[in-house]
């Protein structure tokens, strides 16, 4: 009777154990954050749960995701990369966008898991703080330029030269009572124009009035009028500004003059280049003086960023003028404009994202169907058809996400291939194509195996569970393993290390869920069972 019931036993477990083992693989209980509405100064932190409902401990490889204009805006944190069987991770997004435009950034974690990637959407519309740039949102190149001269051109309240001037030494550029030369750094104690005068200082103006023959209201607009040495103004002259390499005809305190190239001190190369870019866009390029020079003064607005005194200049300016300097308030606007000289368009980018270059697929004995998922996000700033979907192996399958998928920028679709994890790949491939309104290419991912751990099946002589009134029975065990309880949805319950030797029967006393999963762990090998109370 008893080895009937055995036999019943052993044909059954056989069964439950690995007919399948199948859980609930989304280990990210939500698609999408979205932060609404934010401004550029919100720097709060929002987040997600990761549950690892395996029977692996489960490892966070990487994050991917895209940047804007260049930016990293999205920050992780995470207190430990592992996340142990049956726990959660919580992972912390911190948000610290730069552009008042529309986000919608991918999130995509690579992990462990069997099934490989999961992944998010983050989305938030961005406005600017300072409302007075409030009808740039979500704008770029030509529609952006044409706003932002709108704006500064709409309420500038023309100043006479002499006003301009009685300005810029009094307060604008006086500090302390001294007024210092922006190309020598030579500084005097005046704070009038005949002060000015009787200390060898007169007015520079950054885009050269010979251009425009002196004419207001562009010779006398403070953003682009500095305080300086006479000797150094007239050797800037009327020259364009550039990188002097050469041995300088003319140099002091760090500005430089070779020929007709002037190279001001790198105290004022942000502050003169950011006048220039003000200057273009406000009044244009008068006899083409700025567009041989928009390369390196873009530069120099990138590396020598604003500071304190050029937000005190800026508001004290927009007091007397009434407009503002866009690139000193928020400089990341040059990044949405590709040229201040005529028709602008961005760059076509078709960047994407995938989250395996080569897909893993794992390999175990014995085999089962399962499955992998990957991940493609259009990182570009086009629209983006991904389509044509192949692999070249018939015993991989295409379970989802095959079809032909359109993208705007930022979004991600998932593909979620099937295969049997006994079998060997090594020579295969997975191809789409990628397709712009300007462009088409193919893209081909290598498929290969990863050894995982063992999981063995059960045999005549292997360890075998059985639920019983009183708790779990175990049979043929060495007495050596460590015994692991989850309930269905891989939550761990209980964890039991053995240590009494061999035995035929033995019985592990522990109150357990209706149904659920055991793990024995022994010498480095996995068995995983399901039960039924």
């Amino acid at each position: 009777m008893y080895c009937q019931n055995r036999i019943f036993i052993t044909t059954l477990f056989c069964l439950l154990c690995f007919s399948s083992l199948e859980v609930d693989a989304q280990i990210i209980k939500t698609n999408t954050i979205n932060r609404g509405v934010v401004d550029e100064t919100q720097r709060d932190s929002s987040g997600f749960w990761v549950f690892n409902n395996s029977f692996d401990d489960l490892i966070i490889e990487s994050i991917l995701t895209n940047t804007i204009y260049g930016d990293s805006v999205l920050r992780f944190y995470i207190n430990d990369s592992t996340i142990a069987v049956g726990d959660s991770l919580y992972i912390s997004v911190l948000f610290t966008p730069k552009h008042n435009i529309e986000h919608i950034i991918p999130i995509i974690l690579k992990t462990s898991h069997d099934e490989g990637a999961f992944g998010l959407e983050f989305e938030a519309q961005v406005q600017y703080s300072k409302t007075y740039y409030s009808s740039t949102q979500n704008l770029s190149e030509s529609s952006l330029k044409s706003t932002l001269n709108n704006i500064i051109s709409s309420n500038h309240n023309v100043l006479s030269y002499n006003v301009a001037r009685d300005n810029m030494y009094a307060t604008l550029d006086n500090h302390g009572g001294l007024v210092e030369c922006v190309y020598t750094g030579r500084s005097a104690s005046f704070n009038t124009r005949s002060g000015a005068v009787a200390n060898n200082m007169n007015c520079e103006h950054t885009f050269p009035q010979s251009m425009y023959s002196s004419s207001p209201p562009m010779k006398n607009d403070i953003h682009h009028l500095f305080p300086s040495d006479q000797s150094a103004n007239s050797s800037r002259s009327n020259h364009p500004f550039g990188v002097v390499t050469g041995t300088p005809n003319w140099s002091v305190g760090g500005s430089k003059r070779q020929g007709n190239i002037f190279e001001p001190r790198n105290e004022h190369k942000g502050d003169c280049a950011r006048a220039m870019l003000y200057f273009v866009l406000r009044y244009g390029d008068y006899s083409n003086f700025f567009s041989p020079q928009e390369s390196v003064l873009r530069d120099w607005h990138n590396d020598y960023p604003i500071d304190s005194l050029d937000e005190y200049r800026n508001n004290g300016i927009f007091g007397l003028q009434g407009n503002r300097n866009p690139f000193v308030d928020y400089p990341q606007f040059i990044d949405r404009i590709s040229t201040l000289v005529g028709p602008t368009s961005a760059q076509v980018k078709t960047n994407y994202i995938v989250s395996e270059d080569t897909i893993k697929l794992v390999n175990r004995i014995p085999g089962s169907q399962i499955s992998r998922r990957l991940i493609i996000a259009n990182s570009g700033n086009v629209p983006l058809l991904f389509s044509n979907m192949n692999i070249s192996n018939s015993g991989i399958n295409i379970l989802s996400g095959g079809s032909a998928k359109s993208l705007e920028p930022g979004e991600q679709f998932s593909v979620l291939l099937e295969y049997n994890s006994s079998n060997v790949y090594s020579n295969d491939s997975l191809t789409f194509q990628i397709t712009s309104l300007s462009s088409m290419s193919t893209a081909s991912l290598p498929i290969i195996s990863k050894t995982k751990m063992d999981i063995v099946e059960p045999s005549s002589t292997d360890k075998y569970v059985v639920p019983t009134p009183e708790g779990l029975m175990f049979f043929n065990i060495s007495g050596e393993e460590t015994l692991q309880l989850f309930d269905f949805n891989g939550r761990l319950i209980a964890s039991k290390s053995l240590s009494q030797g061999p035995q035929e029967l033995y019985k592990w006393f522990i109150s357990y869920p209706n149904k659920g999963w055991v793990r024995i762990l022994r010498n480095g090998k996995v068995s995983i069972c399901k039960f039924v109370k």
